[in-house]
């Protein structure tokens, strides 16, 4: 008896194959490395936002 094909519902029939990053294929959402900057020295400018300040009104509390 052959297995039959399993697809999740909802699901299209062609999946994208779901490899892992390889290092030198970054993520399109992911900062480009500056060629400049030696690997072992940290960028000046934070890409990270600052945390949203709990006290502002609108802020929702979390915990």
């Amino acid at each position: 008896m052959t297995p039959s094909p399993h697809r999740e519902p909802g699901l299209p029939d062609d999946l994208s194959p779901d490899d892992p990053s390889l290092p030198g294929n970054l993520p399109p959402d992911d900062p480009l490395p500056d060629p400049n900057q030696p690997p072992d020295d940290p960028p000046a400018h934070d890409p990270t936002p600052p945390a949203p300040d709990p006290r502002l009104p609108g802020a929702i509390d979390l915990a």
